[in-house]
């Protein structure tokens, strides 16, 4: 770990960082430091990592000289660092309690006129990321301020509509906003999520190319406003830069745009970037992308690096192999994406070996339907489904399809939610000792016609009722929430497992019973 730190952190400590710079920042190089450290589990752990944040900003402003905010070195923050429940769910919180620690950084870092940038994190906090940001942007402090910065990620399927929104943003809130564009790093937990939690789709491209594209597609979009935007491009793709930088125009001027590196990746591909014409340097810009931090805290961070510059479809990876021809290590993405749709038969299709979360077990059995807590149109329609269910439930045992008779019904037990007793769920009346003796009678009886069944109905009766379960999907959630107390996400992973399981035993006794009967002996 401490070796692997030495490549990717650029200190311990921001005052050892800011020091290990001044050999980058000597051949033209700026930088944005990153304090290491996220998703903080407690509220102990945000205010640490609050403290480093504004410890890190006093000490990167000092070092600033009064440059400017594009030529001075920056900061980035994330903000699963700052608080514990940064999530959809806590949505009242994140505003109450994140938002003002938020406002306080950057306020701090007004001060020193250095740029700060919100990062990108999972697709799932997309929403309530731009929610912050849409506040930090009308706060009356940081009126006619050009140094708020955010991350977008160009893997994800929303990023050309979420441009479309910050464009929007800079013009209603009258800021230059500076912008990232990163092709993202989060890959293989978004496809992993997705199928897990049984979702409709991926919020992300399951093909490289694509992602190379949709960058390219949405390098356009931000260059087309400088008035409005800051872009910032974060790339280790030779072919990604060249393209951007032959877009943006040979008329360059200071202030126009700038790209960005990992520290301890990049940096050769960028030592012909920046620098004098003369010196035959394209004589752009480029900012380190620098953590700080301990090696403990190294971890996650090391991780995304290592699956997103180990994949074999990585320029990074692609760069250092023998084998790979300088045609393909430089292939356009545009030409790749037309020959993969003339050979496929369609554009656009997804990777043939990345099934669909609902298609993730093959042709054996569908993976359960889930509900995307963060989708504000799934949160609309549940509460919508929710709000025609019943509110007061009436239980009685049924057998044989007869309910008992009025004199065999037991006194009725109230029900009432344990997180609201004042929320009455219904009342149940429990079965009695005639009914118990009278369901072993009928299920004896029955034994004799189930055991002559056909595996197939019987598989058939088991996929019916996952079916049936998934048709009801939001009333039973409706009813374990109410009567269990348990949270949306609990409830929906309760229904999910119970359909999971119908449909899994459903698959075994199609391919492993003989229907035989077990001998007594």
């Amino acid at each position: 770990m401490r070796l692997m730190g030495e490549q990717f952190v650029t200190g311990e400590t921001i005052t050892k960082a800011l020091s290990n710079a001044h050999k980058m920042e000597n051949k033209g190089f700026s930088y944005s430091y990153d304090m290491l450290g996220e998703a903080a589990l407690t509220d102990e752990d945000a205010k640490s990592y609050m403290a480093a944040y504004q410890q890190a900003i006093d000490a990167i402003g000092k070092a600033s000289h009064g440059k400017s905010i594009y030529a001075s070195t920056g900061i980035s923050i994330k903000l699963s660092a700052l608080h514990a429940r940064y999530c959809r769910a806590q949505y009242e919180r994140v505003m109450s309690e994140l938002y003002p620690r938020l406002l306080t950084l950057t306020l701090q870092a007004r001060h020193y006129d250095i740029g700060i940038n919100i990062d990108a994190e999972e697709a799932d906090r997309l929403e309530i990321s731009l929610d912050l940001l849409e506040k930090l942007c009308f706060e009356p402090l940081l009126a006619g301020w050009d140094g708020i910065g955010f991350v977008i990620q160009a893997y994800q399927k929303r990023c050309p509509y979420v441009i479309d929104e910050i464009i929007d943003l800079a013009q209603r809130s009258q800021h230059r906003l500076m912008i990232r564009l990163v092709k993202g790093a989060y890959w293989d937990s978004e496809i992993k999520r997705a199928q897990i939690d049984g979702l409709e789709g991926y919020p992300v491209y399951s093909r490289k190319i694509y992602t190379d594209v949709s960058y390219l597609a949405c390098a356009r979009k931000l260059l087309s406003v400088p008035n409005l935007i800051y872009p910032q491009f974060a790339t280790h793709n030779a072919h990604t830069l060249a393209t951007i930088y032959y877009m943006a125009g040979e008329n360059y001027y200071p202030g126009q745009y700038e790209f960005q590196c990992l520290h301890g990746m990049g940096e050769g591909l960028y030592q012909q970037v920046v620098g004098a014409i003369a010196e035959g340097k394209l004589n752009r810009p480029c900012r380190i992308y620098a953590p700080v931090g301990s090696h403990q805290t190294l971890l996650a961070y090391l991780v995304r690096r290592l699956l997103e510059n180990g994949a074999n479809t990585s320029f990074v990876n692609q760069i250092a192999d023998p084998n790979i021809l300088l045609d393909k290590l430089v292939a356009d993405p545009v030409q790749q994406v037309l020959a993969a749709a003339e050979t496929a038969g369609q554009l656009g299709l997804p990777h043939p070996q990345i099934p669909l979360p609902r298609a993730l077990y093959g042709s054996k059995r569908l993976n359960a339907i889930g509900i995307d807590l963060t989708n504000e149109h799934h949160l609309a329609a549940l509460a919508q489904t929710l709000l025609t269910t019943p509110l007061c439930y009436q239980v009685k045992p049924l057998l044989a399809g007869e309910p008992p008779s009025p004199a065999e019904i037991s006194a009725r037990q109230l029900i009432t939610n344990p997180a609201n007793f004042d929320d009455i769920v219904g009342y149940v009346h429990q079965a009695s000792l005639t009914d118990v003796e009278h369901a072993f009678k009928i299920a004896t009886a029955a034994a004799t016609r189930w055991a002559t069944t056909p595996i197939i109905e019987r598989a058939a009766i088991l996929q019916q009722a996952a079916c049936l379960m998934e048709q009801q999907f939001s009333r039973l959630i409706g009813v374990l929430i109410r009567e269990a107390g348990k949270t949306f996400s609990n409830a929906i992973a309760e229904v999910r497992e119970a359909i999971d399981f119908l449909r899994y035993y459903a698959a075994q006794i199609s391919e492993n019973f003989n229907n035989a009967r077990v001998s007594h002996q």
